[in-house]
């Protein structure tokens, strides 16, 4: 459900959200998963969220479970509710250059061909924390079993494109293509 969230986030504020909100040293305190809450009809959660404490204060702490499954892939059945199956992949390179938003305009590899949001097997990333799998030092390859990653226990991997097209691509999708569809602006041709 993540992309079409998030272009109606980009329809509202005219950019996709920061892959997270930064204190005044920098440091991540916010995920982009809470930024889109409202967008999955989650007004009252994202209203109890406390943006003055970080993601695992006192108070934002008591939120982690009653997110449900929204972020979970549907039809994989899992308790593990405070867990995410989908994450951006995050670097200067990518459309999550960190702290900073993107909008389509700056997607020069066009949107059908840049993904915003990709599956990791699940388990590996709470929903509310400001971590999402980093462009320089994660796998190229699916189901990889290194947990640095795409993948799902079902096999391949779902993603998402910044024109909100999903897609599965299978355990042996060419790495280079992949690696080629996580950058924002590569300028590399991508043939399917």
């Amino acid at each position: 459900r993540a992309g079409s969230e998030l272009s109606h986030y980009h329809e509202t504020y005219g950019c996709f959200p920061p892959a997270y909100i930064a204190d005044r040293d920098g440091r991540p305190m916010h995920s982009w998963r809470v930024l889109i809450l409202p967008f999955l009809g989650q007004q009252e959660l994202y209203g109890a969220y406390n943006f003055d404490e970080p993601w695992n204060g006192p108070n934002n702490r008591k939120l982690a479970s009653r997110v449900g499954n929204i972020y979970l892939r549907s039809g994989l059945e899992s308790d593990q509710v405070q867990t995410t199956s989908f994450v951006a992949v995050v670097g200067p390179q990518t459309v999550w250059p960190g702290s900073k938003p993107r909008s389509r305009k700056d997607l020069g590899d066009g949107a059908h061909d840049t993904l915003i949001v990709v599956e990791v097997p699940d388990g590996q990333f709470l929903w509310m924390e400001p971590r999402d799998l980093e462009f320089d030092s994660m796998s190229f390859r699916i189901n990889d079993g290194s947990g640095r990653g795409l993948g799902s226990r079902l096999g391949g991997a779902r993603v998402v494109s910044a024109d909100t097209t999903v897609r599965t691509l299978p355990d042996d999708y060419d790495g280079n293509k992949l690696r080629a569809m996580l950058t924002a602006n590569g300028g590399e041709k991508i043939e399917e």
